[in-house]
């Protein structure tokens, strides 16, 4: 009588321990959380003005050097790789000019030239950027620092209709 006695109040006691511990289950978790730099591209001087130049009735170019062009920052996350995206060929017309003044419509190509710095600010072993590729912003006193250098080339063909030619060039990056 002892033993069934005592084989109830174990297996109650044992049926209560487990009944106990699947009602208390804990379980942790890690929370993380990073602050990033976001990404920005800053126009910092220069231009890509040709200024005037004549038609005659030979084709030539005028031409402005990366150095001497329009210069851009790009600053994010040190040392993460950023897609640097331009337009490589953009058509210029003057078709506004011929509408207000008059005269023969025409278009011309410019032909972009990139160069970048890594965190250099000056136009130090300048090197290409090949439009779509991928490059990485270098760590500046722990903020990615990109410089870019625009520049290019126009064609002007022979007996090129006179006016003020305009066209957009496009420059944009992404992580």
């Amino acid at each position: 009588m002892y033993f069934k006695t005592f084989l109830v109040a174990f297996f109650v006691v044992f049926f209560f321990n487990i009944l106990k511990a699947q009602n208390n289950n804990e379980i942790s978790e890690d929370i993380h959380l990073s602050i990033v730099k976001g990404l920005s591209l800053k126009k910092l001087g220069g231009n890509i003005d040709f200024g005037e130049a004549l038609s005659t009735n030979r084709k030539h170019w005028k031409i402005i050097s990366p150095k001497n062009g329009a210069r851009f920052v790009v600053t994010g996350i040190a040392n993460r790789k950023i897609t640097i995206n331009y337009t490589r060929i953009v058509t210029l017309n003057n078709y506004a000019w011929v509408s207000s003044v008059g005269g023969e419509r025409g278009k011309m190509k410019f032909i972009s030239h990139v160069r970048r710095t890594g965190k250099n600010s000056t136009y130090t072993n300048s090197k290409r950027v090949r439009n779509g590729r991928r490059y990485k912003l270098q760590n500046s006193n722990g903020i990615g620092k990109l410089y870019l250098w625009v520049g290019g080339r126009i064609k002007i063909n022979a007996n090129q209709p006179a006016g003020k030619y305009v066209g957009t060039f496009t420059l944009s990056v992404a992580y």
